[in-house]
């Protein structure tokens, strides 16, 4: 029983740890130099999603952390649920065609997502008129976020592959329950 309340309570759990994760960002890295430094954690959620879990499942968990990403932007009404979406469905597909599977192929994933992140950021901006900073500038900026991400990215994939272990939401675990199952009901 304890076993499937914690599998059921994975999902609320990953939206918990975005909302969490939203409100770190914005408090700790509000300072003005601090800013570009700030990593994107609901990134590292949407290719977690992408990765390990389901089309449908991933799909959902990805439109509610760009929208709980979008509810505290300033950023128009769309562009994060687009955005993250287009993550989901790019790490999907890249995942059918490369093998990820070790921390150095998360953390330059990661790393790959966030920059095509920023260059849709970019576009979307320049398509709706914004004035956007030269291309090199944005380069620059990018930099220490990248720096950043890459940090993150090394400790909270491996937490997070931890988190579905422990709530029998991995395949691996789940085939451990089920042969624990099965030797039990043998009487061994």
């Amino acid at each position: 029983m304890k076993r499937i309340l914690l599998k059921a309570l994975n999902t609320p759990g990953l939206i918990l740890i975005a909302i969490l994760a939203i409100a770190i960002q914005t408090s700790v890295f509000s300072g003005s130099l601090a800013r570009y430094f700030q990593p994107d954690a609901i990134l590292i959620l949407v290719i977690w999603c992408a990765l390990k879990r389901p089309f449908g499942e991933g799909g959902v968990l990805t439109l509610v952390f760009g929208n709980i990403a979008e509810i505290h932007s300033g950023a128009p009404q769309g562009l994060f649920l687009i955005l993250s979406m287009l993550v989901f469905l790019g790490v999907r597909s890249a995942s059918r065609y490369f093998v990820i599977q070790n921390r150095l192929h998360w953390v330059l994933l990661s790393l790959i997502c966030l920059v095509l992140h920023h260059v849709g950021l970019w576009f979307a901006l320049s398509l709706l008129d914004a004035p956007v900073p030269r291309l090199g500038y944005q380069s620059l900026l990018l930099l220490p976020a990248l720096g950043s991400q890459s940090i993150l990215a090394y400790f909270a994939f491996p937490w997070l592959e931890n988190y579905d272990w422990s709530t029998y939401k991995s395949p691996k675990a789940q085939r451990l329950l089920e042969d624990e199952l099965h030797l039990e009901g043998e009487g061994l």
